[in-house]
């Protein structure tokens, strides 16, 4: 199965890109039922010299799963988009400014509607060590997640 998104009325499934010499945004394979996935946010990192953005995916139990947009633009995003009533992806990430990248703290959430553009994690010190190593490895490390008023 080639890599990308692949939307059904029932699941999301992403196929992981191979992995390069350099994992910078190496996101591995998952499946998801659409009724599990609670939250959806955009993740930017600054990985070297590129700028990245992710989707995260949350699900009931509070997973994080990643996405790199960058690689799956139109495959499966229209149907996400359609499905949780949400903005154009490309445009949301227009929205980040380009020290945002840089700062590797900044989630934003655009699912569900009633949390669009609140913070993801808390602030705290397990972010601030995300950034150290965010640099190398774009997902490597997670904060506390701070969705846990969502319902």
């Amino acid at each position: 199965m080639k890599s990308g998104i692949y939307f059904t009325n029932k699941t999301l499934k992403y196929v992981a890109f191979p992995k390069r010499p350099l994992p910078s945004w190496h996101c591995v394979s998952f499946e998801i039922e659409l009724k599990d996935i609670k939250v959806l946010a955009l993740s930017p990192r600054m990985n070297f010299d590129d700028d990245l953005t992710f989707l995260l995916i949350v699900s009931k139990n509070h997973t994080v799963f990643s996405i790199p947009l960058h690689g799956v633009i139109e495959s499966g995003i229209q149907e996400l988009e359609n499905y949780f009533e949400i903005n154009s992806l490309v445009e949301e990430k227009l929205k980040f400014k380009d020290e945002e990248y840089d700062s590797g703290i900044v989630d934003k959430i655009i699912f569900p509607k009633s949390h669009y553009w609140q913070d993801l994690f808390h602030k705290d010190w397990k972010l601030k060590i995300r950034w150290i190593y965010g640099k190398f490895w774009s997902k490597a490390f997670y904060g506390n997640l701070k969705i846990d008023t969502v319902k």
